[in-house]
């Protein structure tokens, strides 16, 4: 049987974006008949469209309610600004902050939908639309209403990313990401209007990864949730593959004698990517480097780079991004090893694509390391947060084990699991 799907999602771009997408486009290798539906586009697919807001007509304004509006629009945007960076801790991504408020407005939705789904996929819908807005939309069409659980959102009266927060499974009381605001039953309040929702339309919640399952299955939200479907993405292979690597070094003329590392992220400064933690653990490896009398060169991808390493055995080269997709398979391609220093991750996506890609992977167990890669195998997995072990191991990829089997064993450990099969699965 085919299935008209619909999928809601702030945006096509992005970790969260791009995942989205690349779920949807499996639907569609399969057969399904796909929507997307989007507040701000980026791509040019032809199945992902863009919400447009309904324009309010108001009647005209004179000269001096120009003047008045606008001195009023400085007193508040400066108030909420200077409110916003006082009473919200930046780490948690305290996104949702309000889930009485949905920015689009059922009749904004229903205007773009060109088909009757019967399964609706809300992925992140953060200032999109809110759960009470999901589920009448389901409602409306008869159909299963999801929400694809990319990060920590879905189970939260807030926060992206809980940490060591385990108020998802409590009931989001003295929420630390409220910081000193006066409102600190603002998380507990927005839980409970997701779990009225959730009852009231039987919203149920669809897990990304290994770890978002688990604490899907731990919370206060989902936890009676009789069964949990998960879905991976879908890794394109025609990218994301060994085939170039005898050439890959030559294609960015590393220098030959050197081994290649590989990292990033869409932000270096992120606190959750844990690129203070690689920092030091760079320091342990130069001076095992030096000892050797061996050198390395260490690709950063990232925005915000403001490190300033000063490595003796290291040669450091920096790119803020690489919008060219084949150049980016290419550099995965050129690695002898990809280290991922997140702290805080339900991914990172980087992870997976390098291991399609033949590069055997070095970082701390959480997110897709913590899943798929396997010590000695496929890379290494660092307890959290031991930094000289992290250098260790680099170290032992570059220069101690095999790299012909680590790099075959990389790219079979995630074959299987982002494979087209798992969407034929989803409706077992």
């Amino acid at each position: 049987m085919k299935h008209k799907i619909l999928f809601l999602s702030y945006t096509d771009q992005g970790g969260a974006g791009i995942a989205n997408v690349n779920v949807a486009k499996a639907f569609i290798e399969r057969g399904h008949e796909v929507l997307f539906l989007v507040a701000k586009k980026t791509s040019t697919e032809m199945f992902i469209k863009e919400v447009n807001k309904k324009k309010i007509i108001t009647q005209k304004k004179t000269f001096f309610d120009k003047i008045k509006n606008r001195f009023k629009y400085e007193i508040t945007r400066n108030f909420k600004k200077k409110t916003v960076e006082a009473n919200y801790v930046s780490k948690y991504y305290y996104y949702n902050e309000d889930e009485t408020f949905s920015q689009y407005s059922l009749d904004e939705i229903l205007s773009h939908i060109t088909f009757q789904p019967n399964i609706i996929i809300a992925g992140w819908i953060s200032y999109f639309i809110n759960l009470e807005t999901l589920g009448k939309l389901a409602s409306r069409y008869h159909a299963q209403s999801y929400i694809l659980m990319n990060d920590m959102a879905p189970i939260t009266g807030g926060c992206h990313y809980a940490w060591d927060c385990l108020g998802y499974i409590s009931g989001c009381n003295s929420c630390p990401a409220l910081g000193n605001r006066t409102d600190q039953n603002q998380s507990f309040q927005n839980l409970e209007l997701k779990r009225k929702s959730i009852q009231k339309y039987n919203i149920q919640v669809i897990a990304g990864s290994k770890g978002t399952l688990i604490e899907a299955k731990q919370s206060t939200l989902y936890k009676d949730q009789k069964t949990f479907k998960r879905i991976n993405g879908l890794l394109n292979y025609n990218l994301f593959n060994t085939k170039k690597r005898h050439i890959a070094k030559q294609v960015f003329e590393f220098p030959e004698d050197h081994k290649v590392i590989l990292t990033g992220a869409s932000y270096i400064r992120d606190p959750r990517k844990g690129f203070d933690k690689l920092s030091d653990a760079l320091v342990f490896l130069d001076s095992m480097l030096v000892s050797k009398k061996v050198f390395v060169t260490l690709v950063m991808v990232g925005n915000d780079n403001y490190y300033d390493f000063q490595f003796n055995n290291i040669n450091v080269i920096k790119y803020n991004s690489i919008s060219e997709k084949i150049l980016f398979s290419l550099l995965y391609q050129s690695a002898d090893v990809y280290v991922s220093p997140s702290v805080e991750d339900s991914g990172p996506a980087m992870v997976i694509e390098a291991l399609a890609s033949g590069t055997p992977v070095v970082g701390f167990e959480i997110g897709f390391v913590e899943e798929y890669v396997k010590n000695g195998e496929n890379g290494f997995i660092i307890p959290k947060f031991d930094k000289k072990q992290m250098a260790e191991r680099i170290f032992d990829v570059l220069y101690k084990f095999p790299q012909q089997k680590m790099q075959e064993k990389a790219t079979e450990s995630v074959e299987k699991a982002f494979s087209l099969q798992q969407i034929d699965d989803f409706f077992d």
